[in-house]
C-alpha cells in the first residue's frame, strides 16, 4: 500500500481514464554505428574494433 501523499501523485487526470504504452519497437533498415563511448560512426571507415549497430555489440576484425 502506497502513503496517500505518494498515492495522490498517480492519480489519472481528468480525462485520462485509460493508461497507454508503447507496445512494439521496429529498428530501420539501416542502423547507425557508434563506437563504445557513444559517438556515431561513419560505417565506410571503421576500423579493427568493437562498436554498436542495430543495438549489438559488433566485432569488426
Amino acid at each position: 500500500m502506497l502513503p496517500a501523499a505518494v498515492a495522490r501523485a498517480f492519480l489519472p487526470l481528468p480525462g485520462y481514464d485509460e493508461v497507454s504504452g508503447i507496445d512494439d519497437v521496429r529498428v530501420g533498415g539501416d542502423a547507425e554505428w557508434y563506437s563504445l563511448d557513444k559517438r556515431r560512426l561513419d560505417d565506410r571507415n571503421l576500423k579493427k574494433g568493437i562498436y554498436i549497430h542495430g543495438g549489438r555489440k559488433v566485432v569488426v576484425k
